[in-house]
C-alpha cells in the first residue's frame, strides 16, 4: 500500500482537448491500480464541486485559497 493520493482536476478536461482527455484517462487508470492495491485514493473534480475557472496550475489560480482549504480538509479527514 502506498501513501494516500488526491487527484484534483479543474475545468475543460472532458471533450475540450484530446491531450487533457488523454491525461485524465491515464490518471484514471493509475487511480484504479492504486485503489485495487488498497491505497487510499480520492478524485476531486472542481466543477462537480461548484468550483469553476481553474487551470492546470491550481496554486496559481485566483481561488487558490479555496483549493488549499479542500486539500487541508482532505488531509485532516484522512489523518483521523
Amino acid at each position: 500500500m502506498l501513501s494516500p493520493h488526491l487527484f484534483i482536476w479543474g475545468d475543460n478536461i472532458h471533450g475540450k482537448s484530446e491531450t487533457w482527455s488523454r491525461y485524465f484517462r491515464i490518471v484514471e487508470n493509475y487511480r484504479r491500480v492504486l485503489s485495487d492495491s488498497e491505497t487510499l485514493v480520492e478524485l476531486m473534480e472542481l466543477p462537480a464541486l461548484g468550483i469553476r475557472g481553474n487551470s492546470h496550475m491550481l496554486i496559481m489560480d485566483r481561488d487558490n485559497q479555496v483549493i488549499a482549504k479542500l486539500v487541508q480538509d482532505w488531509l485532516t479527514r484522512i489523518s483521523n
